[in-house]
């Protein structure tokens, strides 16, 4: 399959499941010629999802027409891809709405010629600022 014929380049693939520097190195280091079952199963899942997705979305939207006052039942959406997606986008408004936020330290600093000027350290929850005016220590060369 990878055989160049006239000015066509050959093409490699690399294989990862994660997008991490690890990952991609390795799959960048162990590159293979494609393979035409696995490119073939790709289109026919990408012809699949829109077709069930189409199908499905014409289905839901019929169905929920009328059904619920205030629903917005012009297109209600399927594609085997939102469900997951939802799920994450539901979880992490979940997580948004049940923050509890806590103390913290702010410090604030002026940095001039290796020597740095604490001007205030404070915690964030109660605003009170200490005041460490005219403390200095100098920046060490590593």
């Amino acid at each position: 399959m990878n055989i160049p014929r006239g000015n066509e380049r050959v093409v490699y693939r690399a294989k990862f499941s994660a997008i991490t520097d690890t990952d991609i190195s390795k799959a960048m280091n162990q590159l293979g010629e494609p393979n035409r079952n696995e490119a073939l199963s790709v289109d026919a899942r990408q012809e699949l999802d829109l077709r069930v997705g189409c199908a499905f979305t014409r289905f839901q939207t019929k169905y929920f027409q009328g059904k619920y006052g205030n629903l917005d039942s012009s297109l209600v959406s399927f594609g085997p891809c939102q469900t997951p997606t939802l799920g994450f986008c539901v979880e992490r408004h979940d997580k948004i709405q049940s923050f509890k936020p806590e103390a913290y330290w702010v410090l604030q600093a002026k940095v001039c010629d290796k020597v740095i000027m604490v001007y205030s350290v404070f915690p964030s929850a109660s605003h009170i600022p200490i005041d460490y005016q005219g403390k200095m220590c100098t920046i060490q060369d590593k």
